[in-house]
């Protein structure tokens, strides 16, 4: 007892000791606190200047969904005269606006304006998905003006909507393509398929002058229209600049005010942040202050404690000296209490084994009992064990008899379930087996429908061909009779000098004799229809920046204008902008082109393409060219329907009949061909090709193979059957698909070769069409 109050004290100096030495250490501790605080502070103030400055996120000029583009842009094939490539490029559309598309291609040459109007080529309508396409592109070298040969640097794919109206995408792409060759010479405009002969007289020389006057009034109006272009494109260069200069001085304005307001704003955070170093350290003077404070009232406190310990220590001292002599006192009463212990447990013994001699007596009486009632319960437990044997014997028969119940049921509905499967596999079966039927029956009716296309083209272009055959024949005849009458007249006359066909002379470019009569009237008949034209609206302040040729198609019987134009009237909820083709020399030919306005609007798109078809009439069907000089916007208001002419471009443009192209094509009908018109695979385990032909004679097949250029046997891995077609011109769906019981060397298949074969009755390949496109297919679970 007195070691444990001697170590009761000792840890009780130990802890008096420690309160003692803890005002040292609060102090350390706060210093250290100061003294990081202060850092921090500092460091705050020197970076926050720069970690108050905003991220502006720069956003490029040309942003285009991700989802919508062109990709893998290469020449597969050029013509041996240059004139014709084959772009093929891979396609992703994400049908947001529409189920097709259109892909035009855009020729172009880094500093060269118009030199897009120089190619053609027919947009590819695709579709929702990513797919391969090829693009036949022509360079029509043989126009007037177009050079022999020409390199063109970048190109843009255009992806437009289904009507060719707005642009969707722009890609643009830098290849270097070299067009044309250098012996190639451009075409003359003729004029007429047929020329007159040689012995027409007075009438052939009169219209040869006239021909001359109005190609003289014609320069004449082009080269002013040019200057008034030029004097045009001066004054919005200067109104340009002078915009230009107005928003150069409005953003240097702009950033002194934000500079000056950044200043602003780093005063007032460095004033800030000054007040805030001032509060921290008078909260820290505070603090240190009562820290001082609350030191001094523990150390007063302590002492206190430490007087109350040595008060307690002498109590203590005198309770254990009380304490020793009640110990004493207590020893001597145990002893008495341990003699009356014994003596009391010495009558207790007694009294046990007393009370055991009893206890043995009745023991033996219960045991006796005890054995007869053990006999008793043996012969009931046995007859109740003979019962519950029973009993469990017929529970067991009647959990077999269940069981084999719950057995037969479980089979019965594992059967249910099977037949239900197998029902279910067979109408899956059956409802693939229909939708392959609906889609070959789309596909037949699709080719019907293309080959009914095709023969009635046919049929309309032969008609065509004996129409205009029919015509020249009257003409030829009319000619000849006009001709065999002037000779008639010629031979009562005196003989004059030869003269040359008007048509000979221009083509040729031969100077001819002219009178002053002629080229004066038709001169002023020029003149008199340029100023017949509508004037230029000058009190509307849209502005047409730029007209240009985006695309013309292969016949060249189509072109598509785009337009770009700052919108600033209102003339009503619904503005429109339209195109015209006219030529200053007849104003009339206006009719023979067909385009419809687009409504437009203030808005971020202010491009706008116009589609324009040539429909000439029946007298100008025969021309091999048809040429025009201007392209006149205007804007007009649907519902009013006023109309206000904008801005004239002077721009030569050829323009081809449609009738010239089916001629063509059906010249090309005489020999087989083939052509790939769509490639797409749908899944890794399916896909489809579509495919135009035209076989000359007797029925026929198309065999289409997918291989490994390096293993040729790869074909037999896919299902491809040959496709039986009738001769002439059609078209055919051909389904692609892995073959299931196919021996590959593993369950993905790579191939990089698409072949199609045409062959004719007697199994003979008349004409064979091959694509390198690598391809990853998969064996059908």
């Amino acid at each position: 007892m007195q070691g444990q109050m001697i170590f009761t004290i000792g840890r009780r100096r130990a802890i008096l000791g420690g309160i003692t030495d803890a005002p040292h250490h609060t102090l350390s501790v706060m210093k250290f606190l100061q003294a990081f605080i202060t850092g921090l502070l500092v460091f705050q103030l020197s970076l926050g200047s720069i970690l108050a400055q905003p991220i502006i996120p720069q956003a490029g000029p040309f942003q285009s969904r991700p989802s919508t583009g062109i990709t893998n842009l290469r020449v597969t094939h050029q013509s041996a005269d240059g004139t014709e490539v084959i772009l093929t490029m891979d396609y992703s559309y994400d049908g947001l606006r529409g189920l097709t598309a259109l892909v035009v291609p855009v020729i172009e040459k880094r500093g060269q304006k118009g030199v897009a109007a120089w190619f053609g080529a027919d947009p590819v309508t695709v579709g929702a998905g990513k797919g391969l396409i090829s693009i036949k592109t022509k360079y029509f070298n043989d126009e007037p003006g177009v050079p022999p040969e020409f390199v063109s640097d970048s190109l843009r794919i255009l992806i437009l909507n289904s009507s060719g109206t707005a642009i969707l995408s722009s890609i643009p792409f830098l290849k270097t393509i070299k067009w044309g060759s250098p012996g190639a010479k451009p075409g003359a405009i003729t004029l007429a398929q047929s020329s007159p002969s040689a012995e027409e007289t007075a009438n052939a020389l009169k219209t040869r002058q006239q021909a001359e006057a109005q190609a003289k009034a014609r320069r004449e109006a082009e080269e002013k229209a040019k200057a008034e272009a030029r004097a045009i494109e001066t004054s919005r260069a200067k109104a340009e600049a002078e915009t230009k200069a107005l928003e150069k001085a409005d953003q240097e304005a702009q950033r002194l005010a934000e500079k000056k307001a950044q200043q602003e704003t780093e005063r007032t955070s460095r004033e800030e942040a000054r007040l805030r170093a001032e509060a921290e350290a008078k909260r820290l003077a505070d603090e240190k202050r009562l820290a001082e404070t609350k030191a001094r009232e523990e150390a007063k406190a302590r002492a206190e404690a430490r007087r109350q310990a040595e008060a307690e220590a002498k109590a203590r001292l005198e309770a254990e000296k009380k304490e020793r002599a009640e110990a004493a006192l207590r020893e001597a009463a145990q002893r008495e209490a341990e003699a009356e212990e014994k003596r009391l447990a010495e009558a207790a013994r007694n009294a046990e084994e007393k009370a055991k001699a009893e206890a043995r007596a009745q023991e033996k009486a219960r045991l006796a009992a005890e054995a007869k009632q053990r006999e008793e319960a043996r012969r009931k437990a046995e007859a109740e064990a003979k019962r519950l044997a029973e009993e469990r014997k017929q529970a067991e028969a009647k959990a077999q008899a269940e069981a084999d119940a719950r057995e037969r049921e479980r089979l019965r509905a594992e059967a249910e379930e099977k037949a239900r499967r197998e029902a279910e596999r067979k109408e899956r079966a059956e409802a693939e087996a229909r939708e392959t039927a609906r889609l070959k029956a789309e596909a037949e009716t699709k080719r019907l429908a293309e080959e009914k296309r095709l023969a009635e083209k046919k049929a309309k272009a032969e008609a065509d061909e004996i129409a205009r055959a029919e015509a020249a024949a009257r003409e030829t005849a009319r000619i000849n009779a006009e001709n065999q009458a002037k000779r008639l007249a010629e031979a009562k006359r005196p003989p004059q000098a030869e003269v040359r066909s008007p048509t000979q002379e221009i083509t040729r470019g031969e100077a001819a004799p002219t009178t002053t009569a002629a080229p004066t009237a038709t001169a002023v008949a020029v003149t008199g229809r340029i100023a017949a034209l509508e004037p230029i609206a000058t009190s509307l302040k849209t502005r047409i920046t730029n007209v240009d040729v985006v695309n013309r198609t292969l016949d060249r019987s189509q072109m598509t204008i785009g337009v770009e134009y700052d919108y600033r009237d209102t003339l009503g909820p619904k503005p429109m902008l339209g195109v015209d083709v006219t030529k200053l020399d007849d104003p009339s030919a206006t009719k023979y082109f067909s385009s419809n306005p687009a409504e437009i609007g203030k808005s971020r798109r202010n491009f706008v393409l116009f589609p324009i078809k040539f429909q000439p009439s029946a007298s100008l069907a025969s021309l091999a060219m048809y040429p025009t000089d201007h392209l006149l916007v205007y804007l007009s208001e649907a519902t009013t329907a006023k109309r206000f002419n904008l801005h004239p471009a002077t721009m030569l443009l050829n323009w081809r009949a449609p009738g010239a192209a089916v001629s063509a094509m059906a010249k090309s009908e005489s020999a087989n061909r083939l052509e790939l018109d769509d490639f797409k695979q749908t899944d890794r385990q399916t896909g489809y090709v579509t495919v135009k032909y035209n076989l000359v004679s007797g029925p026929g097949k198309l065999r289409v193979r997918l291989f490994d250029s390096a293993n040729p046997a790869s074909a037999e891995w896919f299902a491809i059957d040959p496709r039986p077609i009738k001769p002439g011109p059609g078209l055919q769906i051909i389904d692609l698909s892995v073959a299931p019981e196919a021996k590959t060397p593993s369950n993905i298949v790579k191939v990089n070769t698409l072949e199609i074969e045409l062959m004719d009755a007697s199994g003979k390949v008349v004409d064979r069409l091959s694509k390198q496109v690598p391809m990853t297919w998969a064996k059908p679970d």
